[in-house]
């Protein structure tokens, strides 16, 4: 498995964003096990059942779903210090 200690930051980050453009086989490649999601759901749910690399394709398939032509850019160079990363 590839994680962000083998990939550079900026290849991890541009991995992620063809990820959520529907290229989902990457899911297995930079999703650890450990995964989770910690956010708030769209639909009320609760969060902690996106798990690892399937739920995650599971929840990107179903985010694009009403969207299929859906394509995420990033507007301005993300920013990277240490292991968090901010972008817009």
């Amino acid at each position: 498995m590839t994680t962000a200690h083998t990939l550079g930051h900026q290849a991890l980050f541009d991995a992620w964003l063809r990820l959520w453009n529907g290229d989902l086989s990457l899911a297995a490649d930079i999703v650890p096990e450990d995964f989770r999601v910690h956010s708030h759901m769209l639909d009320g749910g609760d969060s902690s059942s996106v798990r690892g690399a399937d739920g995650l394709v599971a929840y990107i398939r179903a985010a694009r779903a009403p969207f299929p032509d859906l394509e995420f850019a990033a507007e301005v160079p993300p920013l990277f210090d240490g292991a968090h990363l901010s972008v817009r």
